[in-house]
């Protein structure tokens, strides 16, 4: 987000948030005070309803738009309202929702004027389909081997990690992805036509069933919280946020076993003490509506075999 706001000459402000994502409202306050600020970016992480009653009141008191991220948040609600439709403005992410290639939503609620796009290449669309049916054909034939967990050896090679990494000056960081080239390039049309035909209904149902799972998979790991422990009937999680240890051991160990889950390192590094924290500390574990059920229950096992060694 930091890197499209750069690309337009324009200056991104930081606002620092509290323990549980919200914004510091005071400290947006100062900011703000110059009367400068144009918007404000309002992240719904991981699908969850991000203070969007006091952004309001903010934005509407300080001048300024609405723009709600709803990369984690393709569903959800807000007194009965869909996420989405409370700022001025409001994007979103196909691919993390979805097995498709790219996609997004741009949502103008101004009603101003439509934006002007272009279809990608037709080869660049085949190679999409051919991707997808590919995915699809390779999960339903073979599906996933779930190897044996070894809980002292992969401890082992990630404490190795951990120390390289903080030999190197601390964590991992990330490389740029931002393509100007694709500012003004339409999603591809399969893209656009799987979301539109596929059932939302049971992707949800699915999402939550998961991430139920993971909460009472984890309840008794030591050294393990969840960042949110509620799952309001109006959430449809992106990820189970996960908080570990600072080291980064834990996270590189359930890695090398196999389990397919991110952090923040390539965060952009500001003075908020709750960014810099969970930039190496805040997991984020799979609970996609694709999961099998063998597999979920292999990655819990993961996590009670290494974090019951770990915390010894």
């Amino acid at each position: 987000m930091a890197e499209s706001v750069i690309h337009l000459d324009a200056e991104a402000r930081f606002y620092p948030v509290t323990a549980d994502l919200q914004p510091d409202f005071a400290a947006a306050r100062e900011l703000a005070g110059d009367g400068k600020v144009r918007a404000m970016v309002l992240t719904h992480y991981f699908g969850f309803v991000n203070a969007l009653d006091e952004a309001q009141a903010f934005c509407s008191h300080q001048s300024m738009a609405l723009i709600e991220d709803c990369a984690h948040a393709f569903y959800g609600e807000h007194d009965g309202q869909p996420l989405g439709t409370f700022g001025q403005y409001a994007t979103a992410s196909a691919w993390k929702f979805f097995p498709v290639s790219d996609g997004a939503v741009l949502r103008d609620n101004t009603r101003g004027p439509a934006a002007t796009l272009r279809s990608p290449p037709t080869t660049t669309e085949l190679k999409a389909c051919a991707a997808m049916l590919e995915r699809g054909m390779e999960r339903l034939i073979h599906g996933r081997s779930l190897p044996a967990i070894d809980g002292p050896e992969l401890l082992k090679g990630a404490r190795t990690i951990a120390d390289r990494l903080a030999s190197l000056g601390g964590g991992e960081t990330g490389t740029s992805t931002f393509q100007s080239e694709f500012e003004h390039l339409a999603g591809l049309r399969a893209s656009r036509a799987y979301i539109s035909v596929i059932a939302h209904g049971p992707i949800a149902h699915r999402r939550r069933k998961n991430y139920l799972q993971w909460l009472e998979g984890i309840k008794d790991l030591p050294g393990l919280r969840p960042l949110f422990p509620n799952l309001p009937e109006s959430v449809v999680p992106y990820a189970f946020p996960l908080l570990a240890d600072a080291e980064g051991v834990l996270f590189h160990a359930v890695k090398l076993a196999g389990i397919p889950l991110w952090r923040w390192e390539d965060m952009a590094m500001t003075d908020c003490p709750i960014s810099r924290e969970y930039r190496l500390r805040l997991l984020q574990l799979p609970c996609h509506q694709g999961l099998r059920e063998e597999e979920l229950d292999w990655m819990l096992s993961v996590f009670q075999t290494v974090s019951s060694r770990f915390n010894k």
